[in-house]
């Protein structure tokens, strides 16, 4: 009840807990002044990191919002990856292909949670600003707020996070009212009058 569903809609258009990624962008909404505030940001700094407790939507504002909007923007290769165990070896096979115009570092704590090797560690953070300084590459990564006293460890990554971050702090009514609002019309649906103000009013 609440959701007036068109004979041709066969899937929501609500994603849930689940994170968002690029396939996803047209059902993606309420984030778009964030988004090209990083944008503009990135095009004067080469690099951007998004800071944000865990369930912020850090991924998911990069891979849904941030890439499809750069590849409208711009042209050129945009990768994506983790960390992982071993971010040195991510890394390479990120850029394999040649250095890209944009590379997402998603979930940068990994290289603290999941890679136990400090010189490991290091041999990445060094290699990710190479690769902005040789080839122009610019740079996102999305970090756990409460990994973010790690990073002081690395002088040129805190200097990075000092002066280009972006806080992630929760939707506010008007994110939330187009983030529930904007997938229903993309895909048909017609949500009946009055439930996104009791939704709004719940949250």
């Amino acid at each position: 009840p609440g959701l007036a569903v068109p004979a041709r809609a066969d899937t929501s258009p609500y994603r849930g807990l689940m994170a968002f990624g690029p396939d996803d962008s047209d059902l993606f909404f309420g984030r778009e002044e964030i988004v090209s505030s990083i944008l503009d940001r990135l095009a004067a700094g080469g690099f951007m990191a998004v800071v944000g407790a865990s369930g912020s939507g850090k991924s998911s504002l990069v891979r849904a919002g941030l890439v499809p909007a750069y590849r409208r923007a711009r042209e050129g290769l945009v990768a994506v990856m983790t960390p992982g165990s071993d971010p040195v070896a991510e890394l390479e096979r990120s850029v394999a292909g040649g250095p890209p115009s944009l590379l997402v570092v998603d979930q940068l704590e990994e290289i603290f949670t999941l890679c136990r090797e400090e010189a490991r560690r290091a041999r990445f953070v060094d290699a990710l600003f190479e690769l902005r300084d040789m080839s122009s590459t610019s740079i996102v990564v999305t970090l756990r707020a409460d990994f973010y006293g790690r990073c002081a460890t690395s002088p040129r990554l805190a200097a990075a996070l000092a002066e280009h971050q972006h806080l992630l702090g929760p939707m506010g009514s008007d994110e939330l009212r187009r983030a529930i609002e904007r997938p229903a019309h993309a895909t048909g649906l017609r949500l009946q009058a009055g439930l996104v103000d009791a939704i709004l009013a719940d949250v």
